[in-house]
């Protein structure tokens, strides 16, 4: 990891924990988020199945690869519906979900091609955390 990587990891890590009040919370993975883009690159795909009953109205996807969120941070208009769409690709079947970080919503629990959304009516900053891995973290900002 070169020191200009981990100098943006420390602010990152640094502005999520004073942005953030969190209860701890154990993490039972010995994954660690990933410091932006998938760290084994971005090449893989993750789609919606045709079938899922969101598609219609989902208006911004987060994809949940390699153990962050991306974007991890996404700005949307008032009344969008947001989707997080679980694309682990390792054999581990890793579960995660979004949940607001002050504990007012979550999705289920989802395992890999599974889809989680919510519709954000409230301007404002809306963080969210997997509640299974808390080192991942990510923003919905709504205006």
């Amino acid at each position: 990891m070169t020191a200009a990587r981990r100098r943006a990891l420390l602010a990152r890590s640094a502005a999520a924990v004073l942005s953030v009040a969190m209860p701890a919370a154990g993490c039972f993975s010995e994954h660690r988020s990933a410091t932006g883009p998938d760290e084994r690159g971005a090449a893989g795909t993750c789609r919606i199945p045709v079938s899922s009953s969101v598609v219609g109205s989902v208006q911004a996807v987060i994809a949940i690869r390699g153990f962050a969120f991306m974007p991890d941070t996404t700005r949307v208009s008032r009344g969008t519906t947001v989707a997080w769409v679980n694309c682990e690709e390792d054999a581990s079947n890793e579960q995660h979900n979004a949940a607001a970080a002050d504990g007012g919503w979550s999705t289920a629990l989802l395992s890999p091609t599974a889809i989680g959304s919510r519709r954000f009516d409230e301007p404002g900053i809306h963080p969210y955390v997997c509640e299974l891995h808390p080192f991942m973290r990510g923003v919905v900002v709504v205006e």
